[in-house]
């Protein structure tokens, strides 16, 4: 199973390349480890946790909130963690956020 899952992840990217959409307010960032981070205090159910996280990454700029309907281009994707990296329309780099945020 262990090695379907590199491959179904190729699978995925490679047929991504169309826009996806933000469907529910998210935050995305910078790194994969910020964004791990904040995806384990959302899946904790931690709101206050979660709420001065995103404020302080927010302030640093490490992350950023993606609004509802935000058009994004996946680059990037960790199953294991339950994230995606997306592009947003001319933005430099790819930013981490959860999978379950972008249909």
């Amino acid at each position: 199973m262990k090695s379907i899952l590199p491959a179904f992840a190729l699978l995925v990217i490679a047929t991504s390349a169309q826009a996806e959409t933000v469907w529910m307010p998210a935050t995305a960032c910078q790194s994969k480890a910020t964004a791990v981070q904040a995806f384990k205090l959302l899946s904790d159910g931690d709101k206050a946790g979660l709420d001065r996280f995103t404020k302080e990454k927010a302030a640093s700029g490490e992350c950023t909130a993606l609004k509802k309907d935000t058009k994004v281009t996946m680059e990037d994707l960790s199953i294991d963690d339950g994230l995606v990296c997306v592009k947003a329309a001319g933005a430099a780099s790819c930013l981490w956020m959860p999978l379950g945020a972008i249909n």
